[in-house]
């Protein structure tokens, strides 16, 4: 299905009666907490799954119908969470206020050093205690970038591309 959009992952389950930990991107939170049914990606299958419950704990919890041992919860840990794009909510109609990281619409933008040329696409950006943080695809493996204005010589949102002047030996 090509209108599908990635909201999220299913990380490690959570107790004995099929609970998830999930993780879902910022921007998608509210479009998550309102939707029944998501679909996750069980090597190339997409597959809906209805919600059944969902918690706030110190992690976001689901319960998803059909799941109810941890050993079915096992089998869809570290799965792409999914909506289709038409149930999402338009940005106009949202109500929750999350504060979201500052650097967030950079998934996807190719990183470019002053020195070293291209780097790699940003595959998330995490908030770390110190700052945000990008994590890039560089020559096969993830290297962490702080996202700080000593670092940031240029964000091009139309290019989809940022320019970096790193310090030497940090990459």
């Amino acid at each position: 299905m090509k209108d599908l959009v990635e909201i999220g992952y299913t990380k490690k389950p959570h107790g004995l009666n099929g609970e998830l930990k999930v993780n879902i991107k910022d921007k998608y939170l509210e479009d998550f907490l309102n939707s029944n049914c998501v679909f996750l990606d069980l090597n190339g299958s997409i597959i809906p799954h209805f919600i059944q419950e969902l918690r706030n704990t110190k992690h976001l919890l689901v319960l998803f119908e059909d799941v109810d041992s941890i050993g079915l919860a096992e089998k869809i840990t570290g799965r792409k969470i999914m909506l289709r794009e038409s149930d999402l909510i338009p940005e106009e109609e949202k109500v929750l206020e999350i504060d979201g990281l500052e650097y967030a619409f950079a998934e996807g933008f190719m990183v470019e050093d002053v020195t070293l040329g291209p780097l790699g696409k940003v595959l998330s950006i995490e908030d770390f205690p110190q700052q945000e943080m990008a994590f890039v695809a560089y020559k096969g493996e993830e290297v962490l970038i702080p996202m700080i204005e000593a670092f940031l010589k240029e964000i091009n949102k139309k290019e989809k591309r940022i320019l970096v002047d790193l310090p030497e030996g940090m990459i």
